[in-house]
């Protein structure tokens, strides 16, 4: 944290002095950000609703335990897949 607390000070000295911060730039486009392996290859698909569409997830999570809320969006997504006639793509883990 130190490092990157000196290095915008520098940045920001050197951009005062009209000097250009393209080392800035290339450090944080170079920077690594950790993702999980069980991410990798997959991407996030996210949507806010009311609180009352998380309740009928646990609705159905009472009965199914064993069913995530991964898989209960992934389930829903193939139905909708299917109803507009395209390819059925979400993997289920079952």
């Amino acid at each position: 944290m130190a490092t990157k607390k000196s290095n915008l000070q520098n940045a920001l000295q050197q951009q005062a002095k009209g000097q250009v911060i393209d080392a800035l730039v290339t450090q944080t486009e170079s920077s690594k950000v950790y993702k999980q392996p069980s991410r990798v290859g997959k991407t996030n698909i996210t949507g806010y609703f009311v609180p009352a569409v998380k309740s009928s997830f646990r609705m159905i999570q009472t009965k199914h335990p064993e069913k995530t809320i991964q898989d209960l969006l992934g389930e829903a997504l193939n139905d909708l897949f299917a109803k507009y006639n395209v390819p059925q793509t979400a993997q289920l883990d079952e």
